[in-house]
């Protein structure tokens, strides 16, 4: 089984915002290979469908951008699923519209970002900033952290 999760915020205000650019990945997904119908769990939508005979749980956290790994850990303990079988798609601010790039791992010493799905809650790792202009202003659309 694999994971995929798509990042972004949960809220018709952000519906179609490219910071949720991971949910609509996730939507093209569960059309393309008729997963079955979305529901509540995990602190996500989920749906679960197959994808050339490997099963996948396809995710979208509703924790906001820098909660979601807890979202994504609670499912990948729940399956046992190890972190080299979690595909996340998030929205790169770096990147122009239209590009993508593909890591294996991330760097060290980046700036925290998002808790890692293995990790228990509260530990984060290492990623590369994204969502954020490089001056400190947020790109339109962005939503503040709950709280």
């Amino acid at each position: 089984m694999i994971i995929i999760a798509g990042l972004g915020n949960p809220g018709a205000k952000y519906e179609k915002n490219r910071h949720n650019i991971g949910f609509m990945a996730v939507d093209e997904i569960a059309r393309r290979w008729r997963f079955g119908p979305e529901r509540a769990k995990y602190q996500s939508i989920i749906s679960e469908g197959e994808i050339e005979g490997t099963k996948v749980l396809l995710m979208k956290p509703q924790t906001y951008m820098n909660e979601s790994g807890r979202a994504v850990g609670e499912a990948a303990r729940f399956y046992k699923v190890k972190p080299e079988h979690v595909i996340v798609f998030h929205d790169e601010i770096d990147l122009a519209p239209g590009r993508f790039r593909m890591k294996k791992r991330r760097r060290r010493g980046r700036p925290k970002r998002h808790p890692q799905p293995d990790q228990p809650p509260g530990r984060r790792f290492p990623a590369r900033p994204h969502g954020h202009r490089p001056s400190g202003r947020e790109p339109p659309g962005h939503a503040p952290r709950p709280g």
